[in-house]
């Protein structure tokens, strides 16, 4: 699509070992940059605001240099979002929305870009609302945190649309470098509509989670995601604005051809026995470089890094193939009384992952 177009993409740090959240955060940000890419922006037209400035995003094992800011790098300050969004401005008015994205940890009205640097909603409000008086452009902004709806009432107004992973009191939760915002990306790729693509993340979101789900919602914890596009700052019958919405215009791209199926037939266990673990994986470009099997036993712990932030730490198992598209490995771990659920992934070389349905 001709014209003018531009992108932020944030990512929360900080980026320390203590952060456990950051490789999942880099990569969904590498797969939002990979999605506009394929959608047809080019880099110029993309700001990546990251702690880190190596990103790979085509997996070829090299820095892509994708990265704009801080220079040289450092953990991220309020300043620097405002950078972005003056960079904004100075792509001038554009003809599609601005698009934000926003990956990281978060609490209630606040991002967290690094130790003791919170972004404030209203903060972020401020610098929305300068941006949209000075370009006259519409905005779609996407958040992936914790407590992520609690921005929805202030960030709401006309021409812009707010999206968020979960309700103002609950966590978001990530998985194998999977989360509500990549399912998000991996359909607009595709060519959605944001409306379209808000409903196939919410039902990957719940995929990915699991039969375990209800058991997170007997003890409170629910993920819902949330977006506004009509300025009331309430998610309720909205979305006209948002089915006109795709990114870059109304054309389809084809589908990633990444795809991977369990093999592994139903059987009972005695603990500990030993249990053969079958995959099929295959992509028509590039080469599948790994496959593994997530296993969800009748009981887990949910694992809480120290910002809060739900990982689900499910058991795994990397499986080895001999000839790139059988896989295979043996797990014997079992320990609980109860079904066993196991779900195969697949990653590629460009870093695109997908997942078999349960067995």
């Amino acid at each position: 699509k001709a014209g003018k177009r531009a992108a932020i993409i944030i990512t929360g740090g900080p980026n320390t070992p203590r952060n456990e959240l950051w490789d999942t955060a880099t990569s969904i940000s590498n797969h939002i940059y990979k999605m506009l890419i394929g959608r047809g922006f080019v880099n110029k037209e993309i700001y990546y605001l990251s702690p880190h400035d190596w990103a790979d995003f085509n997996g070829d094992g090299f820095n892509d240099r994708i990265v704009d800011a801080p220079r040289p790098q450092r953990q991220l300050m309020i300043e620097d979002v405002r950078t972005a969004l003056d960079w904004a401005k100075q792509q001038g008015k554009l003809d599609q929305p601005l698009y934000l994205f926003y990956i990281g940890h978060g609490g209630e009205d606040k991002l967290h870009l690094a130790k003791f640097v919170d972004l404030e909603a209203a903060e972020l409000k401020a610098l929305l609302d300068e941006y949209q008086a000075v370009t006259g452009s519409k905005v779609v902004i996407v958040v992936d945190a914790c407590h992520s709806g609690s921005f929805m009432p202030t960030l709401a107004a006309e021409n812009r649309a707010v999206l968020t992973s979960s309700k103002a009191e609950e966590k978001s939760f990530f998985f194998e470098k999977q989360g509500w915002s990549r399912f998000l990306a991996s359909s607009l790729y595709q060519g959605m509509h944001f409306f379209d693509a808000f409903s196939y993340a919410m039902r990957d979101q719940e995929h990915m989670l699991g039969k375990n789900l209800p058991g997170f919602q007997e003890n409170g914890r629910t993920q819902t995601p949330l977006f506004d596009d009509n300025g009331d700052g309430v998610y309720s019958t909205d979305g006209q604005w948002l089915k006109q919405v795709k990114i870059n215009g109304a054309y389809v791209t084809a589908d990633i051809t990444l795809a991977v199926t369990g093999l592994t037939e139903s059987a009972n266990l005695s603990v500990e026995q030993a249990f053969s673990l079958k995959a099929k994986a295959s992509t028509i470009s590039g080469q599948v470089e790994r496959v593994w099997a997530v296993i969800r036993p009748p009981k887990m712990n949910l694992v809480i890094d120290s910002n809060g932030t739900p990982i689900l730490a499910y058991p795994r198992a990397m499986l080895s193939t001999e000839d790139g598209t059988f896989w295979q490995s043996r797990w014997e771990q079992a320990i609980y009384n109860g079904n066993y659920e196991i779900t195969y992934y697949a990653e590629d070389n460009e870093g695109n992952i997908a997942s078999s349905e349960e067995t």
